[in-house]
Parts: structure tokens; C-alpha cells; sequence
């Protein structure tokens, strides 16, 4: 076989590699946006990615169909990311009302004990009923858990490490808002801070 004839085999073969693989890779199921109701067949859908931050030490888990955005405003002394998932009904540039958020404070050093800091942060304003402030636990650690409703309900998360104060926000709404809060529960269940 000539020169000409090896270079048209490979052609040819290229050619039949090519089309195998886009058939292959066009056969998959991709995973669809939910219809309001059927939210649970698609967090089975879910394929999950961790974020992580060496600078700050925190680690966690999210879906990788959700989106990372590193311009909301939530906390004082700034985010340091948010995941979300904006819900089929969301508009752009208004307030959020259908689907979730996932944010995570850069973390703040701090003298005051975390009750003082939180009082510090959740002030009130005139009328507004004070935050709801508990003890929980996540991945073994203790957290305050602050709920806050004024503009809109927030439910905070906040710990102390090395004299920093680490603060998550969560936020679900919508029609899909019990599935949604049911994997913010298991982003925070596996939420990695400091030297854990």
C-alpha cells in the first residue's frame, strides 16, 4: 500500500473514531430541570463536586449543577463564594424568591465571644422581631444557628476557629423549596472549616 492509500486508511478511520464518539457521548442522559413536583427525581439526578479553599481552610460538598457566583453581597465583611440554584420562575435582577443559596463568609478575626459578634451583626432594626439564636452541630462541630426575618428570612450559621469567625448563609424558595433545603442540609452536614 502507497503513501496515498496508508494516509486515506487513517482518513477513514479518524473519521469512523470521530462519529463512534459522538454517538457515544449523545447517547448519555443528561440530567433535566425539574417541573415544579418532581423535584425529587431530579436531586436523585445529582452529580456532586466539592469546593475548596486552601487560603481559609473550607471544604464543601455541592451539586455540580448548580452555579458558583462570586458577586452576592450577603454578608457585612464579605462573601467568599456562593452556590446556587435559581429556580425556573427566578428573574434576573430581582429579589430571590425561587430557589437557593449557598454562601460562605470570608471568615473575620475577632475578639468578642461568637454570642457577642452575632449580637454585633444581627441587630435588628426598629420593630423587627430579634433573631432566633440555637446550638447545633455539623460534621462534629459546634455552630450557632441564627434565623433572621426582615427583609426576607436567612438562616445563618456561625463557629469560631483560632479567634475567626466562619459564617454560612442558606436560602430556599420556591415550589422546589422542601428538595431544595433537603441538599442544603447536606452540603452543611459535610461542611469542612478550619483544621477539622
Amino acid at each position: 500500500m502507497g503513501k496515498k492509500g496508508k494516509l486515506a486508511l487513517l482518513g477513514v478511520a479518524v473519521i469512523v473514531l470521530i462519529l463512534v464518539g459522538i454517538r457515544i457521548s449523545g447517547s448519555r442522559e443528561q440530567p433535566k430541570l425539574p417541573d415544579v413536583g418532581k423535584f425529587d427525581d431530579y436531586a436523585t439526578q445529582l452529580k456532586w463536586g466539592r469546593y475548596v479553599n486552601t487560603k481559609y481552610k473550607i471544604v464543601f460538598p455541592y451539586p455540580l449543577s448548580w452555579s458558583m457566583n462570586t458577586t452576592t453581597l450577603i454578608f457585612e465583611d464579605g462573601d467568599l463564594i456562593t452556590v446556587e440554584f435559581l429556580g425556573p420562575t427566578q428573574k434576573e435582577r430581582a429579589e430571590f424568591y425561587d430557589g437557593a443559596r449557598f454562601t460562605v463568609m470570608i471568615p473575620q478575626k475577632t475578639d468578642l465571644d461568637l454570642s457577642g459578634w452575632i449580637a454585633e451583626k444581627h441587630k435588628g432594626l426598629p420593630g423587627e422581631k430579634p433573631p432566633d439564636v440555637n446550638d447545633v452541630q455539623l460534621n462534629g462541630r459546634n455552630f450557632k444557628k441564627v434565623y433572621t426575618c426582615g427583609l426576607g428570612c436567612f438562616t445563618y450559621y456561625y463557629t469560631t476557629i483560632d479567634g475567626q469567625v466562619y459564617g454560612v448563609m442558606t436560602f430556599a424558595d420556591g415550589p422546589q423549596k422542601t428538595g431544595l433545603e433537603a441538599i442544603l442540609k447536606e452540603m452543611l452536614a459535610k461542611l469542612e472549616l478550619g483544621s477539622n
